[in-house]
């Protein structure tokens, strides 16, 4: 007996270490047979017989049961439409002494290319194609062609991936139910197989269902390297990204609580990407809210791609005659300033009024309050607004916090021998100032001089030992257009330097 399940293209490696089926093979005689081996062979789409099990020996009278693998080449990719192929179960033993062989044909049911069920929703990742040249294309011109738009907003993978989703937006991506499977009815149907685009069918389409949309968004997040999770909820799919913020900065970071996603230990920016046509702003903040509802009921799943990828692979799939034409460079630039626009008055405005809440209850001086204005700003990439604040902060010159800042501003801006300047001047009021040590160090080291760095470090060692270790002298600092704008909050800015916020 033999039951070979329907193959699905996507899956082809899938097969050669999961079950493509199963079979009984049986001794009828009162003799045994050994050295029983059982092969599958499918001649069409296989380089040769795949061994399923070596069985032993085989009792007279007695039944074994084995699963059945397949190693699959790439030309079953090919296959478009549903199809049927001829297969061969092989069984080889030896009986009485003697070698034997047997075969017996067995029926293929071989799916479309585009073809899954949802079983298992992590076998949507199959179709994130990070490495397809048409997604990197697209990815890759969107993140250098916003890659010198100042400072990046909280971190260059937020920016990355922001800018991307609104690229899709100035691309003109529409969501459309597939009218034929759509996603919200086969999601609760395990059975049912669904059809799905591949990244570049849905780019060369410029519409496609949640689930299509989705593998392309991650797919593009991926390719660039921004870690990038699927996200299920009743009858929904969607992404989320890693920002690459620790989850107690992000926490504290985003103007509002609940936007985000924490699994792990990590901290995940939830993005509905049917609302492509609405902007990132929106496509966040409904994200986030359809995660919460659904995750009060129990009814959330969460798939980090690169986790699925070690169970379902992405195929090198590459279609021919496929061409995408990205939009002009300044209509992505112009896309990304106004949703970024939006999207700092969303979270900076009511950080600011808070601020200026707390200080006036706490009584602090107006030197305090501009201080901590201009961290905020700093940490949304607006660092001109930043060094504004801190300027007035530091304008009596006696407040070395926030003549610390304004160094680590010039260090941002590249702008090294000023921002020396300014930690020199901040050491002069608080020498045992670590965010001062750490910017002069860092500028030292941009200005190669390793004497007088080394002098800075082992002041810090003396004043802050972690921070002083995390400056590895055997190491290429951090240039000034790296960043990871979370550890303003938390006592560093964008790996470069030490951002104070007394």
């Amino acid at each position: 007996e033999h039951k070979i399940n329907p193959i699905f293209p996507l899956f082809y490696s899938y097969y050669d270490k999961n079950p493509a089926g199963e079979l009984s093979i049986s001794n009828g005689e009162s003799t045994p047979y050994e050295k029983v081996k059982v092969s599958f062979y499918a001649k069409q789409y296989m380089d040769g017989p795949r061994l399923c099990a070596d069985l032993g020996t085989l009792k007279g009278g007695e039944t074994k049961t084995t699963p059945v693998f397949a190693l699959f080449n790439d030309s079953i990719f090919r296959v478009t439409e549903g199809t049927k192929a001829a297969g061969e179960v092989i069984v080889e033993y030896f009986y009485l002494g003697k070698e034997k062989k047997v075969s017996f044909p067995v029926t293929v049911q071989v799916q479309n290319r585009n073809a899954m069920t949802w079983d298992d929703d992590r076998k949507a990742a199959a179709f994130v194609t990070a490495k397809d040249p048409l997604i990197l294309g697209f990815s890759k011109n969107v993140a250098s062609t916003v890659r010198y738009e100042g400072a990046p907003p909280v971190s260059e993978d937020f920016r990355i991936a922001f800018a991307l989703f609104q690229a899709l937006t100035t691309y003109n991506l529409g969501y459309a139910v597939d009218p034929k499977t759509p996603y919200t009815a086969l999601s609760e149907k395990q059975d049912t197989v669904d059809f799905l685009q591949f990244p570049n069918q849905t780019l060369a389409y410029r519409a496609g269902d949640c689930d299509d949309i989705s593998v392309l968004y991650a797919a593009l997040l991926e390719s660039v390297g921004v870690p990038a999770a699927l996200v299920t909820t009743p009858g929904h799919i969607y992404v989320a990204f890693d920002p690459g913020l620790p989850p107690d900065s992000a926490g504290r970071l985003f103007a509002a609580k609940g936007e985000l996603i924490v699994r792990d230990g990590r901290a995940w920016v939830p993005v509905e990407v049917t609302l492509v046509k609405d902007g990132f702003v929106r496509a966040w903040r409904t994200g986030a809210q359809e995660w919460w509802e659904a995750e009060a009921a129990g009814k959330t799943g969460f798939y980090p791609i690169r986790e699925a990828w070690g169970t379902y692979e992405p195929v090198g799939f590459v279609e021919g005659g496929i061409a995408v034409s990205l939009p002009p460079p300044e209509r992505i630039v112009e896309g990304y300033r106004r949703e970024l626009a939006k999207f700092l008055e969303a979270q900076v405005g009511p950080r600011i009024a808070a601020i200026q809440a707390e200080d006036r209850a706490a009584k602090k001086t107006a030197d305090q309050t501009a201080n901590r204005i201009g961290v905020v700003y700093a940490q949304f990439g607006q660092l001109e607004a930043a060094a504004e604040q801190f300027r007035i902060a530091s304008r009596r010159g006696t407040y070395a916090p926030a003549v610390t800042n304004i160094g680590n501003v010039l260090y941002l801006q590249g702008e090294m021998k000023d921002a020396l300047e300014q930690y020199e001047k901040a050491l002069s009021l608080a020498p045992a100032s670590a965010a001062a040590l750490a910017g002069a160090a860092r500028c030292l080291y941009a200005l190669d001089d390793t004497k007088r760095m080394n002098e800075v470090i082992a002041k810090l060692k003396a004043v802050n030992p972690e921070l002083a270790a995390k400056i590895d002298t055997a190491k290429p600092m951090p240039s000034a257009t790296a960043g990871d704008p979370s550890k303003y909050e938390s006592g560093s800015t964008t790996s470069l330097s030490v951002m104070d916020k007394d």
